[in-house]
């Protein structure tokens, strides 16, 4: 196990780098990881971010360069899973109905012929928003799907088709220790059930290719570096470049709660393997 990035740093030279549980533990960056992202940058490494969130890349960065996150200092380009989803939704030429379940954002159907509407019944699909729960007045997070499953069963009768633009079950609120529930945990719901579900995210090689999609390196001077097997490692293996898991975040806890005696034996039930694995970012 490395100890951090840094450490294999001079073996490649572009990094696909996550966001939650990799450098940001829910409110605050993780200790030093501003500053090894501008190390990067120094030895003249291509960086980008590239996050499962649901919105599209300029609202994000202006999110957290109030953290102190710059662009041209920390990283050259940060990508989304909202800039995929927004992609396709503006060019498709349907006229389709969509309904919300979850916190509803019209950020990512702002410029498509798709219009929103309230009922399940009436949408053509549902779009699988953040699992919020609105609390006198103000929307609280939700730890367990309990307020939801009502909601979830009545798509899942209906048979419709589900999008999701976060393909995350879960995500940090302050640290490892506490995790809040992300669109994922409904589109897996969704497909135990046998709903169908479609992603616009890490691990689809979509969002890869985009945020890719001008650099010329070889695949094997390419690092993709996250905290979650099955979205930023598979991510990564499915687009045919490296990978490094690192062990603060969304795997780490979940191997906590299983059987695992180790991080490797975990990636080993799971099938899903790194190339690297990091002590911390």
């Amino acid at each position: 196990m490395e100890t951090n990035l840094l450490s294999i740093s001079q073996n490649y030279e572009v990094f696909l780098i996550d966001l939650f549980g990799t450098i940001w533990n829910g409110k605050n960056f993780f200790p030093l990881a501003l500053r090894k992202l501008e190390m990067l940058m120094t030895q003249g490494k291509t960086v980008i971010i590239l996050s499962n969130y649901p919105q599209r890349s300029p609202q994000v960065a202006e999110i957290y360069k109030k953290y102190g996150l710059l662009a041209g200092e920390h990283y050259h380009r940060l990508v989304t899973s909202g800039d995929l989803a927004y992609q396709i939704f503006s060019h498709d030429s349907q006229k389709l109905k969509y309904s919300v379940i979850g916190r509803r954002d019209n950020g990512l159907f702002a410029d498509s012929k798709y219009t929103f509407v309230p009922q399940h019944s009436a949408a053509d699909v549902v779009y699988l928003g953040n699992p919020l729960i609105m609390y006198r007045g103000n929307y609280v997070e939700a730890y367990t799907l309990a307020a939801f499953e009502n909601e979830l069963k009545q798509v899942l009768d209906l048979q419709k088709l589900c999008i999701c633009a976060n393909p995350d079950r879960k995500s940090h609120i302050a640290g490892d220790s506490h995790m809040v529930l992300r669109a994922g945990s409904f589109a897996e719901y969704i497909e135990r059930h046998g709903g169908t579900v479609t992603y616009f995210g890490k691990p689809d090689k979509r969002v890869f290719k985009l945020a890719l999609h001008d650099i010329d390196v070889p695949q094997d001077q390419i690092l993709m570096v996250g905290d979650a097997l099955e979205t930023d490692i598979l991510g990564g293996i499915n687009a045919g470049i490296h990978t490094a898991l690192v062990n603060t975040g969304v795997s780490h806890f979940d191997m906590r709660q299983s059987s695992s005696r180790s991080i490797n034996e975990y990636m080993r039930q799971k099938g899903i393997i790194a190339d690297h694995v990091l002590n911390t970012f």
